[in-house]
């Protein structure tokens, strides 16, 4: 059974886990005016080596490919979102898969 998720009201946004679950979605769509990106968490409290770090990046980073490539969409432009905490507008987004 086909996942669509719809971003909605204008002005909102798919940021952090959102993106993942956006882009997880057969059919991913938003309201005109809506960002979609990848945002780095960051919770002064939990102290992450720079090797565990990698590890999670990559790990993110691997599950987009699978994804979008399972959706045709635009892989290398997922990854940039997870490896450089990229945002892109509505357009954007669509201009570029």
């Amino acid at each position: 059974m086909p996942v669509i998720i719809y971003v909605t009201p204008s002005g909102s946004r798919a940021a952090s886990a959102g993106f993942f679950i956006l882009e997880s979605a057969d059919v991913a769509a938003m309201a005109a005016r809506n960002q979609h990106r990848r945002s780095a968490s960051r919770n002064p409290r939990r102290k992450m080596d720079d090797v565990m770090k990698q590890k999670m990046e990559n790990d993110a980073a691997a599950l987009m490919r699978f994804r979008r490539s399972k959706r045709g969409r635009n892989v290398e432009l997922a990854e940039s979102a997870v490896r450089e905490s990229k945002s892109f507008t509505d357009q954007e987004a669509l201009d570029k898969n």
